[in-house]
């Protein structure tokens, strides 16, 4: 229908809540309409004057609006380079806000990898949407997020609220197994390895013989992401968030709630 409508003489509009018509459009066709509070404004992606090339546009096509076109419809989005994040975070989000983020409008967005990240942050802040970004403390990873907010002509990390970094130059698994939450996930690891009770016994065994039992959790976590990211939030239960999680959820919600009842974004 869209292809067809392309053939059609004359300016034309589409109005659509659909992602799918969004990977199909020129990124020059784009016009976001946002309403806050009495006031609304319109906001387009001009590729000419932002200055951006072939491989930039292919990048935002490709990348974001092809598999995630859907945060052009958000009240916010929370960025972030991992697997285990893209499984976990949400969960803690849904503990946090006690519903899930999806109907408070907001996306958790796995951008593949810590140099991901410019052509999301381009979108979003283009079209005035709020973002967040959470991010390992890696060496590497800092340096491509500082790169990333240059892009995009936003302040440093050091001095940027929207960007939460981990500690220590650590990544999400080194942070989670910290703060004493290594014996929690040594128990859910043992919970979802266990084939039999005879082979529960060992791995209980094996464990707590273990030297340094926070390591082993960090390499456990990283040797099977897809397994155990989503088993977290629940292994979890019974201790608070862990603060840098709570810290970056407490900005959405400082931002996002108030504006529920008043905000409405669209997009044609």
């Amino acid at each position: 229908v869209f292809n067809q409508l392309g053939d059609l003489p004359g300016q034309w509009i589409v109005s659509k809540h659909s992602p799918i018509i969004c990977s199909q459009a020129s990124l020059d066709d784009y016009r976001v309409f946002f309403r806050k509070g009495g006031s609304s404004s319109v906001n387009r992606l001009d590729t000419v004057s932002l200055g951006l090339g072939e491989e930039d546009i292919r990048k935002i096509q490709r990348q974001v609006l092809n598999t995630r076109g859907d945060i052009l419809f958000a009240r916010g989005i929370v960025l972030f380079e991992g697997e285990t994040e893209e499984q976990a975070l949400p969960l803690f989000a849904e503990r946090y806000f006690s519903e899930h983020p999806n109907s408070l409008g907001l996306s958790l967005v796995g951008v593949g990898g810590d140099g991901g990240y410019a052509p999301f942050l381009r979108l979003a802040s283009t079209f005035g949407i709020p973002w967040w970004i959470f991010s390992d403390g890696e060496p590497n990873t800092v340096a491509n997020v500082e790169s990333a907010l240059t892009k995009v002509s936003e302040p440093p990390i050091s001095t940027n609220p929207r960007v939460v970094v981990l500690p220590a130059g650590g990544n999400f698994e080194t942070y989670i197994a910290s703060e004493g939450r290594h014996a929690h996930l040594v128990k859910m690891i043992i919970d979802t390895t266990a084939t039999t009770e005879q082979h529960r016994n060992a791995l209980e065994a094996e464990w707590s013989g273990e030297s340094d039992p926070e390591g082993a959790v960090v390499a456990e976590l990283k040797s099977a992401k897809t397994r155990y990211a989503p088993r977290i939030p629940g292994a979890l239960a019974d201790l608070p968030i862990p603060n840098i999680v709570a810290d970056l959820l407490g900005r959405v919600a400082a931002a996002i709630k108030p504006a529920r009842r008043s905000e409405e974004h669209t997009s044609e």
